[in-house]
């Protein structure tokens, strides 16, 4: 009984195309199909091994056998108009006697199974128009030519219910069940296992329902989890929801008002160890925490503020945001059925408006905080304005001050950025008046040079008042320039020329600002030679200054340390 092994042996004999034996191999292989329940493969080899067989004149006794398992098959699958019009065709085509009455005699049970089908479907149509009675003598009519079709019982018992004889129903169900559950333990039940499967479910269903209108809430239950051993699905899911509801309200009528206090009870301890968990900076855990009491009291506003803060710290901005809204819905909602008491308001009722105003302000507060801190400033001060619309408070105030100097100040940045640009274009095409200008109105914008880089700006501006023979402007800016950003060799070199170009010149202080750039790039070829270009200038002239530092010092100094490096150099060499 190893079908699967003889399947693959009858598909290596095929392929050699045996002519004479095809027909016994593909019967034979559709024997094994058979076995296995995969009927429809059975038929189609069935077709193959007829087509030979009519081909090539087969005996009629081999016909007769692939006829009637090819019928047996269909009968599996329940597809008995097409199996009484496979005997009808054969029967037509038989020559013996013994063939033919064999065929006549499947057909006559078959043709009793079509006409209970056909008579069934009229019923669904005369069920689908609400005509219940009609349908019943029609399901009884199609029971008595099929007692063991278990859609007759089936579509029976939806009638029955309909009707709301609940009994009725429930029986049509048990004798459903019991003849689908025959089926199904048959080893050859094959494709249609999961048919008879979802039979079962819809009997269990329709039966629990039975069992609920007759307040058998118990044995309801029994029904529907019984139908959750054939599969999963989402209506049983949903029945054994509502039947245990029916069953706590059976046992204790204020069984649901118990378990929200029971759960808010719960709930309160599980958001105080968030709370621990949060001042602990343990933030994954305060989250789980939070979890469970935002589940247990889902309309626990202060649970999904605190979740939101927590989020907010671990950086996850939407369901923080998320968590805000949430809280701000539940918030508007309870206001909403306030209002709709009445307009008399008493003190108990002014209290708790007061209460949810001062949820919404906190939410929105909260969720400004999320906006700002995810770059959205604007909308950050849409969430405090709003906040303060429920309820002023001073620290809120502070909070949407903060974010609209935020919002000037990036303002303020972005036009400082735009004529910078505007200011480097204007010097690329030496138009140093404009863009003098431009850095002006840059500088504005950002006095404290928050901008990165910012200190080309005082760098490029001084080469534009140096190419206007601007100097003593010029100086201002590369000095701050390099103030600015110490290690910036250009800045150093710019200043050192902005020196040297001043009438008369100030090479004491531009051998200073050369020495500043060696120190930052001693290999700097422009910088060693423009250095000692100053040194052999100051050395000719023999200048001395009282209060500065000796030019012959610096050039010594600086000296030594080109000597050094020049020494290293040979040594690398």
């Amino acid at each position: 009984r190893k079908f699967k092994d003889a399947i693959e042996q009858y598909e290596r004999a095929i392929s050699l195309e045996d002519r004479e034996n095809m027909p016994v191999y593909y019967m034979n292989r559709a024997a094994a199909y058979f076995q296995l329940g995969d009927y429809h493969r059975c038929v189609a080899d069935c077709d193959q091994a007829l087509r030979y067989a009519a081909e090539d004149g087969a005996p009629e006794s081999r016909v007769q056998k692939a006829v009637l398992r090819k019928v047996n098959a269909l009968v599996r699958i329940e597809e008995y108009e097409e199996a009484v019009g496979v005997l009808k065709h054969a029967k037509e085509e038989a020559l013996h006697p013994s063939t033919i009455e064999v065929f006549s005699k499947e057909m006559k049970e078959l043709e009793q199974r079509v006409e209970s089908s056909t008579i069934r479907k009229h019923g669904n149509e005369h069920y689908k128009k609400g005509e219940l009675e009609k349908a019943l003598d029609l399901y009884d009519e199609a029971l008595d030519l099929d007692p063991e079709d278990t859609r007759n019982y089936l579509n029976r018992a939806a009638a029955f219910f309909e009707l709301e004889d609940y009994n009725a129903c429930l029986q049509d169900c048990i004798s459903a069940i019991k003849r689908a559950e025959i089926a199904l333990a048959n080893p050859q039940v094959g494709t249609m296992a999961q048919t008879l499967k979802q039979r079962v479910i819809r009997a269990k269903l329709r039966g629990g329902n039975a069992c609920v209108k007759l307040g058998k809430y118990e044995e309801a239950l029994t029904s529907f989890e019984l139908a959750r051993e054939h599969g999963e699905n989402d209506e049983v899911e949903k029945k054994i929801r509502e039947v245990k509801i029916l069953i706590k309200s059976k046992e204790n009528p204020n069984w649901e008002q118990d378990e929200i206090k029971e759960n808010q009870q719960t709930a309160a301890v599980e958001k105080e160890r968030g709370n621990e968990m949060y001042k602990a900076r343990k933030f994954e855990r305060a989250i789980a925490y939070y979890d469970n009491a935002s589940r247990l009291d889902p309309k626990n506003t202060s649970i999904h503020l605190n979740r939101a803060a927590v989020l907010l710290e671990v950086g996850n901005i939407s369901s923080a945001e998320a968590a805000c809204d949430t809280a701000i819905s539940i918030a508007k909602e309870e206001l909403e059925n306030i209002g709709e008491e009445g307009e008399e308001e008493d003190e108990e009722k002014k209290e708790k408006m007061a209460e949810l105003n001062s949820v919404l302000a906190k939410a929105y507060s909260r969720k400004g905080k999320i906006s700002f801190k995810a770059g959205n400033s604007k909308i950050a001060i849409d969430n405090v304005q709003t906040s303060l619309a429920y309820s002023e408070n001073d620290s809120v105030r502070s909070q949407l001050r903060q974010y609209e100097a935020s919002v000037e100040k990036k303002s303020a940045l972005d036009r400082a950025k735009e004529d910078t640009a505007n200011g480097d274009v204007s010097m690329k095409y030496e138009q140093y008046d404009n863009a003098i200008e431009y850095y002006n109105k840059a500088e504005k914008a950002d006095p404290s040079g928050s901008l990165p880089h910012s200190y080309l700006l005082y760098a490029n501006r001084a080469t534009a008042y140096m190419s206007l023979k601007r100097y003593e402007e010029a100086i201002v800016d590369a000095t701050k320039a390099v103030e600015m950003e110490p290690s910036f060799v250009e800045g150093h070199l710019l200043l050192a020329q902005v020196y040297s170009d001043l009438q008369p010149p100030r090479m004491v202080d531009a051998l200073r600002s050369y020495v500043d750039a060696a120190k930052l790039d001693a290999m700097n070829e422009m910088t060693r030679e423009r250095l000692s270009d100053t040194v052999v200038y100051l050395l000719a002239r023999g200048q001395e200054r009282s209060k500065e530092a000796t030019p012959n010092d610096e050039a010594a100094k600086f000296a030594g340390v080109m000597q050094v490096q020049s020494s290293r150099d040979l040594q690398v060499r």
